[in-house]
């Protein structure tokens, strides 16, 4: 008794790669979704630790609002606290407006359509006292085996003569 092999109809390609189309679409709505509630509010929190870090005072920003369908980018009312007066902003900027053009920007141009910064105040109240980053503590030498301020002024003194010296030999 032979066995004989049935042949297996192949399956017609159509237009659409069903198995790619899908992901592909799942892949694009859950982007659309983060930037749609979530990319500001955490591009607004970065900006905020950076400029903590930055400056050793606390960045407060009210609103942060991107487009990517207009090209823009609505920063509104930053206020840097000032390290030594925590009660009171440094710097208060009242809106930043950046867009561009997209007709531009699909050519590989640039147009600015809008650049405005408005309300720049200095030294203004805060309603709160803003936080204020305790002082770094820096190192005195470097190395292996630190030496202290004492040691340093004993080295300096014995050497300075030699330091001369040499200094006035190569002039």
């Amino acid at each position: 008794m032979a066995t004989e092999t049935i042949p297996q109809k192949k399956a017609k390609k159509g237009i659409f790669r069903w198995g790619a189309i899908i992901p592909f679409a799942i892949i694009c709505l859950l982007s659309g979704i983060y930037f749609h509630f979530f990319f500001d509010g955490q591009l607004r929190r970065a900006i905020e630790w950076a400029g903590y870090k930055a400056l050793g005072a606390e960045v407060n920003i009210a609103d942060l609002h991107t487009s990517f369908f207009d090209a823009s980018i609505n920063i509104r009312s930053i206020e840097l606290t000032d390290s030594e007066k925590p009660t009171q902003d440094s710097v208060k900027i009242g809106d930043i407006r950046f867009g561009m053009l997209w007709d531009a920007l699909l050519r590989m141009k640039f147009v600015i359509n809008e650049a405005a910064i408005e309300q720049i105040e200095f030294g203004v109240k805060r309603k709160t006292p803003g936080k204020v980053a305790p002082p770094r503590r820096f190192r005195t030498s470097q190395g292996f085996f630190p030496l202290k301020a004492a040691n340093l002024n004993q080295m300096h003194k014995k050497n300075s003569k030699h330091v001369t010296e040499i200094m006035s030999s190569v002039i």
